[in-house]
């Protein structure tokens, strides 16, 4: 089970003409996915060794497996305790369908792994809805059954919470995608959020939302979220 609340929300322009939404927070999906949370089949995998890292002064091994044609995960594991700090995945589930994962472990003042860092980019395809049909078929543009779609997600955690009172305090939300949950628009909240630098992830998504119209994106933070 994950519970979490949501406080803060701001969204870019949604220039979306077929509206595919997920029935539940990327929150539980990051969950769901994530292998090391539903258990590895090591025996289901090959696994060979392709190299070595470090992590806090402990030598670091990345091991592969690869099962069949359908999934291929890395896991970086330490060679005196065994703890994985990283895991990346690739998953082609179904034809014309495909998922990439990495999860991040670091360890907290007890020596505790917690996840740390994650993103995920998820790609298939939707049927598309007759009245885009209809448009394009007016305007004489040729027409799909399908179009392509994918889910871009990513995730830091900045603070942990340990005191375990306070996780009965969480309430169970309703289930919907993500961006159809709602809060009053906090400017000075985002101004003053610390975070790491900008991942190569997060600029190619910043770079194809700016470049659609031409709109800077902290134009489409402040505007799209005015209510």
């Amino acid at each position: 089970m994950v519970k979490f609340s949501v406080e803060d929300v701001r969204t870019s322009a949604d220039y979306r003409f077929v509206k595919n939404e997920q029935e539940i927070h990327a929150l539980k999906y990051m969950a769901y996915n994530n292998p090391l949370r539903k258990g590895i089949s090591l025996k289901a995998y090959t696994w060979d060794k392709i190299g070595d890292s470090s992590y806090d002064n402990e030598d670091v091994i990345i091991a592969k497996g690869k099962m069949d044609n359908k999934e291929t995960i890395w896991l970086y594991i330490g060679m005196d305790s065994y703890k994985i700090y990283k895991l990346e995945m690739e998953k082609k589930p179904k034809t014309g369908k495909s998922l990439t994962a990495t999860y991040i472990y670091k360890k907290n003042n007890k020596g505790l792994l917690y996840l740390s860092y994650h993103q995920r980019e998820w790609q298939g395809a939707a049927p598309l809805p007759e009245n885009i049909k209809k448009v394009l078929k007016a305007n004489g543009k040729p027409v799909r059954n399908y179009i392509p779609i994918g889910y871009r997600h990513e995730a830091y955690v900045l603070d942990i919470e340990e005191n375990k009172s306070r996780f009965n305090t969480v309430e169970e939300l309703e289930n919907k995608d993500m961006t159809q949950y709602k809060t009053d628009y906090n400017a000075s909240f985002w101004k003053k959020l610390n975070i790491p630098p900008n991942t190569r992830f997060y600029n190619k998504n910043i770079a194809e939302l700016i470049a659609m119209y031409g709109v800077p994106i902290e134009n489409q933070f402040k505007y799209s979220n005015m209510r």
